[in-house]
């Protein structure tokens, strides 16, 4: 155990840039990259196609309410418009608005008013959704009010029911309460798993990435085993303990229990932006840690194969590469691949989706 620790404490002396750049890293993507990315996306304008087949001050009121968000851009276009634009995502979604609107409004009537018009890649329009059924349900709510009131008294009058709405308009103040259902595009399951499905692929890609990292940074540090082998290190010891066996073990546990603790470490630290969505980190815990020991123990296994140094960096470096990418694209396409199944990003993927 004292030669080994010895052997590691001249490891880590001898090769100080490696050390720090694996130790960095994660803080230069966690500190560094990630809120310049953060401060870009929040800078960043959506726009949303917006088709209306009626002019009226309900609907431009509407869109007044919904433009005055910072990061909202208001579109007007044609229905054609619309769909093709959302299809080449050069915006985030487009809301059809349908023919007799206001006077559906005013009847109280709200369903199938607005046509949500989306892709997969969307990923921003979630809440612009919201704040745009708020503000259409504020006003079916209120002349639903108003219309109850005339009813119930009554009343014909359009000056006695412009009376009532001001009156519930009033209830709405500082915020609208309350949302409303819309007719998606497409099917509502196949919209709504899109939904529900792009926080996890996002979370996904990031959990894949510190996977590789943690592959990589193992790889290089086994670079050490053939250099002491090439420096006669190794032999000494087997000439004095007799066996390598103990030494390897040791090796191996004690580096494979630093990266493991490295890749949970970065894994948690970014897992906490995505917490407040109910994406929690600690359910994949113990499935991650069996798959990346499962990733060291190929690794290990490589350097027995392979003699050169560069040759199995290389083997390692490709191979991981791939196995985050090909596993990635089957992971976000849903695509029946079985053979990626040889890569071990795809067994994570599997047990996230």
């Amino acid at each position: 155990m004292g030669t080994y620790l010895i052997l590691l404490n001249k490891l880590i002396h001898q090769n100080k840039w490696r050390f720090f750049f694996i130790i960095g890293f994660p803080f230069f993507l966690g500190f560094i990259v990630l809120p310049f990315v953060t401060d870009t996306l929040d800078e960043s304008d959506i726009p949303i196609g917006w088709v209306t087949k009626e002019d009226s001050e309900t609907l431009t009121t509407i869109a007044e309410r919904i433009q005055e968000h910072p990061r909202i851009t208001i579109i007007q276009m044609t229905e054609e418009e619309a769909y093709r634009g959302v299809k080449r995502k050069e915006m985030e979604a487009a809301f059809i608005l349908s023919e007799k609107f206001q006077e559906q409004i005013k009847a109280g009537k709200i369903d199938e008013l607005i046509t949500w018009i989306r892709s997969e890649e969307s990923f921003f329009d979630s809440f612009v959704k919201e704040k745009v059924a708020s503000e259409v349900m504020r006003f079916a709510l209120s002349s639903k009010a108003a219309n109850d009131v005339m009813m119930y008294k009554g009343l014909t009058d359009k000056q006695h029911w412009q009376s009532v709405y001001q009156h519930a308009e009033k209830y709405w103040e500082p915020e609208p309460l309350f949302q409303m259902k819309f007719t998606p595009y497409s099917s509502s399951e196949a919209d709504s798993a899109d939904e529900k499905s792009v926080l996890p692929k996002g979370y996904a890609a990031l959990f894949g990435f510190w996977m590789w990292y943690a592959w990589m940074i193992f790889a290089v540090l086994l670079l050490s085993l053939y250099k002491w082998k090439k420096q006669g290190i190794l032999s000494r010891l087997r000439i004095h303990h007799g066996s390598l066996v103990p030494f390897y073990m040791r090796f191996y546990i004690l580096t494979g229990g630093f990266v493991i603790f490295l890749f949970l470490a970065v894994s948690y630290l970014s897992s906490r932006s995505v917490e407040a969505y109910g994406y929690s980190f600690t359910g994949l815990l113990f499935p991650s840690v069996i798959i990346l020991a499962l990733i060291l123990l190929l690794t290990i296994s490589v350097t027995y194969i392979v003699k050169k140094p560069s040759v199995f960096l290389l083997i390692c470096m490709l191979f991981s590469m791939m196995s985050l990418f090909f596993s990635f694209l089957t992971f976000v396409s849903n695509e029946p691949n079985t053979w990626r199944i040889i890569f071990p990003h795809t067994w994570l993927y599997q047990l996230m989706s």
